[in-house]
């Protein structure tokens, strides 16, 4: 049973379009017939008080009539009764309509059997109501023009109630064809209308799995756009992902070969030299390939990741300024150990919206870069200031500076390229820091350059959004400064 019912269990687009669109479209229709029937009950209560005005006007003129003796009065009310009853079948049962007529004196002089029972003194002129048991009569009192006599007429309200739900019923049963129709072309409606989703199932469904290429559909229906522009967003996710990951097991074959083949000559000459300095010196440079391997792996990953990230990547705000100098203090040890002299100089609080781990690798692939290339004794200097660019934006600049050989001018765009090494350059780095930089500025929209140092050197420039010292005060007010600010 679960498995015959199982798709009708499921939850269904389709169904929740039908159902609102039944349910609506029944809801109309019940107001309109409670309007109708409304509507046939308030006209059907005014044409019977107006048929009773003029039924009462008309028996009291006509049995006034000079010389009618009361005996042939009484018969002449029954004859009109006869008629009236006659006319209205089978809409009016002749039980259903009564009638009394006094004389000027308050004497009865005809009166049907049935109806309300009337005294002459509480009837006015008029229309009226009067009860029988539970029954509501609808009554209406006229002279004649002489003033000799005062006819009453009634009717029951259930008279006019049912006439209204005798209407109602034929009329109902033509809604209920009405709503019968509609529901079949509603339902074939929805399903005309989600076709285009069937269409996109059907596409997705019949895609090779290596393609990744946006979803093609004859026409982009606008409820459609957001989910269709999700998933062709989540392959050209998956598709940078998979380049990236292409493109680091190929970066990872190459850089890695040299360095491993390095240390398998090492490890050679360890396990066959007996000469102490020769394998004092075999150990240093295994050591040294390790540790330079696993630098350029750890790059490869971040370089990997950093591929696959977007601009929407989660930021904080951090202090540039402070984490700035926290980075210099880091790689005071390195710097000691080659006598090259750090100094900060700028801004006591800088702050911009990042990503932090970007703001830290930034940092240290620059530092990184400016002691791989300062020359021994020299300098390392770094600023940061914010600065107004004009419009109310406020940016953030981050130099670099170091007093090695510089980078000539036609190199200056080459070198944030994948491994590129100027010619001539001794670095013994991965070649793979500036390309993280450039990737994490770039993600950031900000943007980087290198200019030369005043007496030698490179000086790499960082300009990245920052906040103004207002938003700034603000952000730190409301605790949204990154830990590592």
């Amino acid at each position: 049973m679960r498995r015959l019912l199982g798709p009708w269990l499921r939850p269904s687009l389709f169904r929740r379009l039908y159902s609102l669109v039944v349910l609506l479209l029944c809801g109309v229709l019940l107001s309109q017939c409670i309007y109708v029937y409304r509507q046939l009950i308030a006209a059907d209560g005014e044409a019977v008080l107006r048929d009773l005005q003029l039924t009462a006007q008309a028996y009291a003129d006509l049995l006034s009539a000079p010389g009618l003796e009361d005996a042939a009065r009484a018969h002449q009310a029954r004859l009109l009764v006869q008629v009236k009853v006659a006319m209205t079948e089978p809409t009016m049962r002749p039980e259903e309509f009564a009638y009394r007529v006094w004389s000027s004196d308050g004497r009865v002089l005809a009166a049907s059997g049935n109806g309300p029972a009337l005294d002459f003194a509480s009837v006015r002129d008029g229309a009226g109501e009067a009860r029988r048991g539970d029954q509501v009569w609808r009554t209406y009192a006229a002279r004649s023009a002489n003033g000799a006599l005062t006819v009453v007429v009634a009717q029951p309200l259930a008279l006019y109630h049912r006439a209204g739900a005798e209407l109602m019923e034929d009329a109902g049963w033509t809604m209920l064809i009405i709503a019968a129709v509609a529901i079949v072309l509603v339902g074939v409606s929805a399903h005309a209308g989600l076709r285009p989703l069937r269409t996109a199932a059907h596409r997705l469904a019949a895609r090779d799995p290596r393609d990744l290429s946006p979803l093609v559909l004859p026409a982009r229906h606008a409820e459609l756009a957001p989910l269709l522009d999700a998933i062709d967003g989540l392959f050209a996710r998956m598709s940078r992902m998979l380049d990236a990951e292409r493109q680091f097991f190929a970066d990872a074959a190459h850089e890695l070969r040299t360095p491993l083949a390095a240390m398998n000559a090492q490890a050679h000459v360890l396990a066959h030299s007996r000469d102490a300095h020769e394998r004092a010196a075999a150990l240093a440079a295994l050591e040294q390939g390790v540790q330079r391997s696993s630098e350029l792996a750890a790059k490869l990953l971040l370089l990997s990741r950093l591929e696959v990230l977007d601009v929407h990547a989660p930021r904080r705000l951090v202090d540039v300024a402070a984490l700035a100098r926290e980075r210099l203090a880091h790689v005071a040890g390195v710097a000691g150990a080659r006598r090259i002299e750090l100094s900060y100089q700028g801004d006591d609080h800088a702050r911009a919206s990042l990503d932090p781990e970007a703001a830290v690798s930034i940092l240290d692939n620059l530092l990184d870069n400016a002691l791989r290339h300062a020359s021994r004794g020299g300098r390392v200097d770094v600023e940061v200031r914010g600065h107004e660019a004009g419009g109310g934006a406020h940016r953030l600049e981050l130099r670099v500076a170091d007093t090695g050989v510089g980078v000539p001018p036609s190199e200056r765009e080459r070198i944030f390229e994948r491994f590129y090494r100027v010619p001539g350059n001794d670095g013994s780095g991965s070649g793979l820091g500036l390309a993280i930089v450039r990737r994490v500025v770039d993600l950031h929209a900000g943007r980087v350059r290198v200019e030369d140092t005043p007496g030698g050197g490179a000086t790499f420039v960082v300009e990245l959004p920052a906040l103004s010292p207002c938003s700034a005060v603000a952000a730190t007010a409301q605790g949204l400064l990154s830990p590592l600010s």
